[in-house]
C-alpha cells in the first residue's frame, strides 16, 4: 500500500504521480477556485454590486448598464436610465466611485445611435444604364426586390423581381417582370398582412397598373401579371393595408382625376372611389384596416402644394380633406405617409422642403380629422435642416417616436457625391454612409426602409454609384441599445464600432471624424469693408473643426472646392455653408457646446488669377443647440496679402493630401499599432486602417475608396487584431495576415498580403469578436462553439488550451465577452447557453495554464476595474470582484479530480483511502464524493466540519482523510466540495493524498483472450 501526495500543480514531481495521473494533471474542473502564487487553491473573491445611482439625477433614477469597457484605467457602460426605454435609447456612463454611482456623458433626451450591424446584401449586378427605382419587402429572412433600368443602347425601360435570402446573400429569384411586351416599370414591393409579397407596376407609357406575387412559403417564383386597372400616368403609389382584412391599396391617375382602389390577395378589387380635378405630380398612400382609412398624401402639378386626403377603406367616403399639408412652403420633392399601428387612426406624414435652402425634411404626426394641418416649422413632430427624404422612411421607426427619416445629399440620383444619413428627428445621425459619386438627375420613386418582422432586421434600399449608372443594394442593419460594441484605445481616445462609429475622450462620446463635408450653398462677392482683391478668380474651402477635453483636435473632410470670380468693385466675399449632422451636441454640456467651421481661400495672383494655395482666414463657431444642420455664414474681407501673411494653409496641403473623413459603419475595431482598424464594413470582405496618428490630433479615417488603406479578405471579415506589426483578419473559414507599413502622412505606402496563418477555422460566426482577447502569448478566439483556441505570437493556432473546457462550452457554448486581468494574469470568459438565460465565467490562469469556473449565472458584458473583475447582469445592475475572499456569501467551491489509472485502461487495483491537507482560514463544511464513471455520477464518501469550534484556527494545518468503502476498480475520481456560511473564506487547498494499491502481476484482459 502506497501513500501518494499530489500537488496541485499536477504532481509532476512524483514519480508515483506520472504512473496513474493523466497528462492532463491534477485538476479535470475547479468551480469558485483560484491557484495562488504559492500553488494553494484558495476560495475566490466574491462580488459586490456596485452603486447603480445616477449622478444629479433623481435618486428614483438608475442606471440600467448592458455593456462595459475600461479606458484610462475608469470604467465605462452603455445602458439607459430606468426613466427610458432600454432598447432604444443608448447612453453612455462612467462609474465615478462607490458614493457617486454613474455619470451620464450624454444628455438624457439625446441617445446614442443604436443603429449597429450595418452591411450591404448583393441584389443586382451592373445592368444596362443602372437601376432607375427599386423598393423591396422583408419578411422572415427573405428579401423581395423591384427594380426598373433604362437601356441607353435599346432605349426600352424593363424592371425585373430579385429575391434574396439575407442570412447568405443566395439569389433565390431572378424575374424579369415583362410579360410579352407588357411591362411593370416604378415598381412597389409590398409585405401583405397575410405574408404574400405583392409588386405593382405601371406600364411604358403609363395607361396601365399590373400585379405580380411571391410566396416564400410555397413559390419559386413570381406570379402571372394581372391587370388592375387604366391610367393615364406613370404616378401612382400602392402600399399594403395594415392589419385587416389585409391586401393593398393604389392609387393613380386617369383624366385628371386620382383613382383610388382597395384589393384583396387575390387581385379582386373590394372598393374604388374617384376624386375629380386632382392632378398630381408625387403621390403617396397608407391604408389602416381596423380603423377603415386610407390616407393619400400628393403635391398639385400646377401650385406645388403638398396636401392630404383621408377617406374610409370600406366604402371610399370622405372623412377629412384635402387638407394642406404645410405653409407657407411649397415642394416639388417627395412625400411619404404611414400609419404605424391599428389600433389608432393617428398617421404621419413626411416631405422635404427643396423651396428653402438648406433643404430641409419635414414630418407631421397627424389626427384623423387633420386637426393639426397646415402645419409649419413650429409644428413639426420631426425636422432636420440640409436633408432631402429619399426614402419611405416611416416604414422604420427604432425610436418609437415616428421620427426616423433618410437625409444627406444628392441620394441615389442627387447631383452630388452620395453621403446619406439616417437620422433621428433631431438632425443627429443614427449613420452615415457613403454611396460613391453620383450622377445628375432627380429620383423619380422613393425607395423602401423596413423592418423583418421576424427577424427584427431592418433593409433599406440603396444604390451603389458605378461609373455612369448604379447597382441596387439593399443595406441591412440592426437598430437596438442592447447588442454590445466593440471598443479599441488609441491615441488617448477609445474608438467604439457602431452603426456610426464612436470616438469618447471619457468627457463625451461623439461620432468618429464627422460623417459629412460641409456644404457650400453660395459663395457671393460684394462691395463692402473688406479687402478682398476685385476682379480676381479665387477658391474656396471649407472644414469643421473641434477640440476635445484632452485638446486633440477633431478636423472633418473638407468641402469641394467652391470657384467664384469678384466684380469690378467687389472687397468681400460672403459664404453661406449648410450645417452638418453632429452627436457633438449631445454631451449633457449640450448647451454650452460648439464647434467651428473654418473657412479657407487662395490669395490671388497678380494677373488675377487664383492661387494654389488655401490659406486659413476665418471661422464661425457653431453652437450645438436645437436644430442641426441650420445655415452658417462666413465673410472674407482680408486683403490677399494679409491672407498670405497668416500662413495657415488647409491641412489638406500642410500635412496630408488626402482629406479625412468618418469610418464607415463597423461591427470591429481593433488597435493596429499607429493605426486603427474597422472591420465588419457594409462591404464585409474589408478591412480600413486608418491614417497615421499625428500629434495633438484625434485619429482619423479617409475614404474608404482609397485602396493603399484598406485590404480585402478572402469572405467576410468576422473579426480583426494584431499580430505583431502586422494585421490579422479571421474569416468563418481562414486567418489571414497581412504585413507592411501602410501609407504614411503623405498617403504614399501600402500593406502587403503575408500569407494564410490557418485554413482550419477562423471565428465561430459574426458575434465571436467577443471572444477575442490579446495577451503576451497571443491572442485567444473562438473557433467552434466548443472550442476555444490560441493564435500565438508566432502565428500558430493552439488548440490545446482550450480542451480542458470543451465541456463548459457545450453547455454554454456562446462567448459574450472577453477581458485580460492584469494584476491576477487572467483572462475571463462569460458564457452563456443558446437560449441566454444560463450561463457561467471561465477564468484562465496564463501562469499556471489553470481553468477556473465561476458560478455567477448570466453575464452580458466583462470589463477590468482597478485590477479586478467587473461584470453586469441581464437586470443591468454592475458587480466588482472583491479584493480578498470572505466577503458576502461565501460561494460554493468544487475541485474535481481527472481519472487516476492503475497503470493502463484495462489495469484494476484498489483505492483505500483519500485525503487532503491544507490551511484554515475560516469556518466550513467539507466533502468528499468519488467517481468510477469518469464524472457521470459521484458516490458520497463522507464530510468534515472545519471549524473554530472543532479546534481550528487561523492558520493551522487541515489534515484529513476518509477511507474509500468500494476500493476496487481500474479508475476512480475525486470531488471535494467546500460550503460555508456568509463571509467565510473557508479553507486553502494545499495538496490531494491517495493511499493505493496496485494487484500484483494482473492486468485485465480483452474479450478475445478470455475464451
Amino acid at each position: 500500500m502506497t501513500l501518494t501526495r499530489y500537488a496541485l500543480d499536477g504532481g509532476a514531481n512524483s514519480a508515483a504521480a506520472r504512473r496513474i495521473l493523466p497528462p492532463e494533471g491534477l485538476i479535470r474542473r475547479a468551480v469558485n477556485l483560484r491557484l495562488r502564487r504559492d500553488n494553494e487553491l484558495e476560495q475566490r473573491p466574491g462580488f459586490t454590486a456596485l452603486d447603480m445611482g445616477i449622478m444629479e439625477a433623481s435618486a428614483t433614477f438608475t442606471a440600467r448598464i448592458h455593456d462595459l469597457f475600461s479606458f484610462q484605467g475608469r470604467l465605462f457602460g452603455f445602458g439607459s436610465s430606468t426613466t427610458l426605454s432600454i432598447d432604444t435609447n443608448l447612453q453612455m456612463f462612467e462609474f465615478v466611485g462607490a458614493a457617486e454611482g454613474w455619470r451620464a456623458l450624454n444628455d438624457v433626451l439625446k441617445p446614442l445611435p443604436i443603429a449597429t450591424d450595418v452591411r450591404d446584401v448583393a441584389v443586382t449586378p451592373e445592368v444596362e444604364n443602372g437601376v432607375f427605382t427599386m423598393t423591396l419587402a422583408a419578411n422572415n429572412g427573405i428579401l423581395v426586390t423591384a427594380f426598373d433600368s433604362v437601356g441607353t443602347a435599346s432605349g426600352v425601360s424593363d424592371s425585373f423581381g430579385v429575391v434574396v435570402r439575407a442570412s447568405d446573400d443566395a439569389t433565390l429569384v431572378v424575374k424579369n417582370l415583362k410579360d410579352s411586351a407588357t411591362r411593370m416599370l416604378r415598381p412597389v414591393v409590398m409585405l401583405l398582412a397575410s405574408g404574400l409579397f405583392a409588386v405593382v407596376g405601371v406600364t411604358v407609357t403609363g395607361n396601365q397598373l399590373n400585379v405580380r406575387t411571391f410566396d416564400a412559403s410555397t413559390g419559386e417564383d413570381f406570379s402571372a401579371r394581372t391587370i388592375l386597372y387604366t391610367t393615364d400616368s406613370v404616378n401612382f403609389a400602392a402600399a399594403a393595408v395594415l392589419g385587416a382584412p389585409g391586401g393593398y391599396v393604389t392609387v393613380g391617375t386617369l383624366a385628371g382625376d386620382l383613382v383610388i382602389r382597395h384589393y384583396n390577395d387575390s387581385h379582386v378589387q373590394q372598393m374604388t372611389v374617384t376624386k375629380a380635378g386632382i392632378a398630381v405630380v408625387n403621390l403617396a398612400i397608407a391604408a389602416n384596416g381596423p380603423q377603415d382609412r386610407i390616407t393619400v398624401c400628393y403635391v398639385t402639378a400646377t401650385t406645388n402644394v403638398p396636401r392630404a386626403l383621408t377617406i374610409q377603406l370600406t366604402n371610399g367616403a370622405t372623412v377629412t380633406g384635402p387638407t394642406i399639408i404645410t405653409t407657407p412652403e411649397t415642394i416639388t420633392s417627395n412625400i411619404s405617409v404611414k400609419y404605424h399601428t391599428t389600433a389608432s387612426r393617428d398617421f404621419t406624414i413626411a416631405l422635404d422642403i427643396n423651396t428653402i435652402t438648406p433643404r430641409t425634411v419635414y414630418g407631421f404626426t397627424v389626427n384623423d380629422t387633420h386637426s393639426t394641418l397646415p402645419g409649419g416649422s413650429s409644428t413639426v413632430t420631426f425636422s432636420a435642416t440640409n436633408a432631402q427624404l429619399s426614402t419611405e422612411v416611416l416604414d422604420l421607426d427604432p425610436t418609437g417616436v415616428s421620427s426616423s427619416f433618410v437625409a444627406g445629399y444628392g441620394f441615389i440620383n442627387g447631383a452630388t457625391d452620395q453621403k446619406v444619413t439616417v437620422g433621428f428627428g433631431s438632425g443627429r445621425p443614427m449613420f452615415f454612409k457613403d454611396f460613391g459619386t453620383a450622377t445628375s438627375g432627380v429620383p423619380t420613386r422613393l425607395g423602401s426602409h423596413v423592418q423583418d418582422a421576424v427577424t427584427g432586421y431592418y433593409y433599406m434600399t440603396t444604390m451603389v454609384a458605378v461609373t455612369g449608372s448604379f447597382l441596387g443594394m439593399a443595406t441591412e442593419y440592426r437598430a437596438g441599445s442592447l447588442r454590445r460594441r466593440q471598443v479599441a484605445v488609441l491615441g488617448g481616445l477609445a474608438l467604439i464600432a457602431n452603426g456610426v462609429p464612436l470616438i469618447t475622450d471619457g468627457r463625451s462620446a461623439v461620432e468618429s471624424g464627422w460623417g459629412e463635408a460641409p456644404l457650400i450653398l453660395t459663395a457671393t462677392p460684394s462691395v463692402g469693408a473688406g479687402s478682398v482683391q476685385s476682379s480676381a478668380e479665387y477658391f474656396v474651402q471649407v472644414h469643421a473643426e473641434w477640440v476635445d477635453s484632452r485638446g486633440n483636435v477633431h478636423s472633418g473632410p473638407v468641402s469641394k472646392v467652391f470657384a467664384l470670380t469678384t466684380g469690378a468693385a467687389d472687397n468681400v466675399i460672403t459664404v453661406t455653408v449648410a450645417g452638418l449632422h453632429s452627436l457633438r451636441g449631445n454631451g449633457v454640456l449640450s448647451e454650452a457646446t460648439a464647434y467651428r467651421l473654418v473657412f479657407f481661400r487662395t490669395a490671388a495672383l497678380a494677373d488675377g488669377s487664383t492661387g494654389e494655395n488655401l490659406y486659413r482666414e476665418t471661422e464661425v463657431t457653431v453652437a450645438l443647440t436645437g436644430g442641426l444642420g441650420a445655415s452658417i455664414v462666413g465673410v472674407l474681407t482680408l486683403s490677399d496679402n494679409a491672407l498670405r501673411a497668416i500662413g495657415t494653409t488647409i491641412y489638406t496641403q500642410s500635412q496630408t493630401p488626402v482629406s479625412n473623413q468618418a469610418p464607415p459603419p463597423c461591427r470591429y475595431v481593433w488597435p493596429l499599432n499607429d493605426r486603427a482598424g474597422v472591420a465588419g464594413l457594409p462591404r464585409a470582405e474589408q478591412i480600413l486602417e486608418s491614417k497615421l496618428l499625428f500629434p495633438g490630433e484625434a485619429v482619423a479615417f479617409t475614404d474608404t475608396d482609397l485602396v493603399q488603406y484598406q485590404v480585402r479578405a478572402s469572405e467576410d471579415v468576422l473579426g480583426i487584431a494584431r499580430l505583431g506589426s502586422g494585421r490579422v483578419a479571421f474569416t468563418s473559414r481562414e486567418i489571414h495576415l497581412w504585413e507592411g507599413e501602410g501609407p504614411d502622412h503623405s498617403g504614399q505606402g501600402e500593406f502587403s498580403y503575408a500569407g494564410c496563418l490557418s485554413n482550419e477555422g477562423g471565428l465561430v460566426d459574426a458575434d465571436g469578436w467577443r471572444s477575442l482577447c490579446e495577451t503576451d502569448e497571443g491572442t485567444f478566439f473562438q473557433r467552434e462553439f466548443d472550442q476555444l483556441c490560441m493564435l500565438t505570437k508566432g502565428g500558430g493556432v493552439d488548440r490545446k488550451v482550450g480542451e480542458a473546457v470543451r465541456d463548459e462550452l457545450v453547455a454554454y457554448p456562446v462567448v459574450v465577452a472577453t477581458t485580460f486581468l492584469r494584476r491576477s494574469h487572467q483572462v475571463a470568459f462569460a458564457l452563456q447557453n443558446a437560449a441566454g438565460n444560463d450561463g457561467e465565467v471561465l477564468v484562465y490562469d496564463l501562469r499556471r495554464k489553470q481553468w477556473f469556473v465561476d458560478d455567477v449565472g448570466v453575464v452580458d458584458a466583462l470589463a477590468e476595474y482597478q485590477g479586478r473583475l467587473v461584470y453586469c447582469t441581464r437586470a443591468g445592475a454592475v458587480h466588482q470582484q472583491d479584493a480578498l475572499p470572505g466577503t458576502g456569501a461565501m460561494p460554493t467551491q468544487v475541485l474535481d479530480t481527472f481519472d487516476f489509472d492503475f497503470g493502463s485502461g484495462q489495469s484494476w487495483g484498489a483505492i483505500i483511502s483519500a485525503g487532503m491537507v491544507g490551511e484554515y482560514v475560516a469556518d466550513t463544511t467539507l466533502a468528499l464524493s468519488i467517481t468510477y464513471d469518469s464524472g457521470l455520477s459521484y458516490t458520497a464518501i463522507g464530510s468534515w466540519a472545519v471549524t473554530a469550534a472543532n479546534g481550528y484556527s487561523a492558520g493551522k494545518i487541515v489534515s484529513v482523510k476518509k477511507a474509500i468503502p468500494d476500493p476496487r476498480c481500474s479508475r476512480f475520481g475525486l470531488r471535494w466540495t467546500l460550503s460555508g456560511s456568509s463571509g467565510s473564506a473557508g479553507l486553502r487547498i494545499n495538496e490531494i493524498t491517495l493511499e493505493t494499491e496496485t494487484a500484483p502481476g494482473m492486468s485485465r484482459l480483452p474479450a478475445r483472450d478470455t475464451q
